[in-house]
């Protein structure tokens, strides 16, 4: 069974790479925009690649299970 800690880090990821693929659509839309939108959306690639990062270490996950819980 896998750790309630990793499961919202791979949320917290996906939640980043929904929002990253909503400023891709908008850029496609928004064409006179387009730079601000992919620059938005890079923003959340990033957030992403730093979550899956940070969730190889294990404290974090014990931090994101137990903290709400202090």
């Amino acid at each position: 069974m896998r750790e309630v800690g990793l499961d919202i880090a791979d949320l917290l990821i996906r939640h980043e790479l929904e929002i990253k693929d909503f400023y891709e659509t908008f850029a496609k839309i928004f064409k006179n925009h387009e730079l601000f939108w992919r620059g938005l959306a890079d923003d959340e690639q990033g957030h992403a690649d730093l979550l899956e990062r940070l969730k190889a270490n294990p404290h974090l996950c014990q931090w994101l299970q137990y903290e709400g819980k202090l």
